[in-house]
């Protein structure tokens, strides 16, 4: 089984998830029933965010768990990373402009605040506060993707995939064989093999 919902030990960050802008958006007056603001509801499997897509939207998780990923112009995906509540997806399109990147689909049940590009600009002009948030919310992005790849050069695949499996026990998202591969850079094959030495080893 591979399900979490909660971070991996100390310098590897599986599965990304925060408080700050969500508690501090969900108690701001009147921020709920801003024109662009709204709740939606996606099932698993459902797209949230389309790769080449133009970005309008942000998206802010309130509950449950996202897979952000790259697919390749041969067709192969890269999972960059899991995301669950208080997370933003889509702010860096709406930062820079231009289309999106990457994309993003439930693997639960999520629960999403969509927040349109004027009321994302309105939020930003009218409480200094959340620009602070999303800055340092920036930061630590950027900061979880060097420490992922400066760990996963330092440590093996297996390790990882341990680190996996040991977060996976006490859980409620399960995370299937084609995510995982996807994550840590191998082939289904490879990640077999893994696991049936793992299984040996009675990991």
């Amino acid at each position: 089984m591979f399900s979490s919902e909660r971070t991996i030990v100390s310098t590897n960050t599986i599965i990304r998830t925060g408080s700050e802008i969500l508690n501090f958006l969900e108690h701001t007056k009147g921020f709920l029933e801003l024109p662009g603001v709204s709740e939606l509801s996606f099932g698993a499997g459902d797209s949230i965010i389309q790769q080449g897509q133009m970005g309008n939207d942000i998206f802010l998780i309130r509950d449950g768990l996202t897979k952000c990923f790259v697919t390749e112009e041969n067709g192969k995906e890269f999972v960059q990373e899991f995301l669950g509540k208080g997370q933003l997806v889509g702010e860096i399109e709406l930062l820079l402009g231009g289309l999106s990147f990457c994309s993003v689909i439930a693997l639960s049940k999520v629960s999403a605040l969509k927040i349109s590009r004027l009321a994302f600009a309105e939020v930003k002009a009218a409480y200094p506060h959340f620009n602070v948030l999303l800055s340092k919310a920036l930061a630590v992005k950027l900061k979880d993707t060097a420490i992922r790849a400066s760990y996963q050069q330092t440590y093996s695949t297996e390790k990882t995939l341990k680190n996996l499996m040991m977060l996976s026990k006490d859980t409620k998202v399960r995370l299937i064989k084609s995510d995982i591969s996807s994550y840590l850079g191998i082939t289904a094959r490879a990640l077999n093999r893994l696991l049936k030495k793992l299984d040996s080893e009675q990991i």
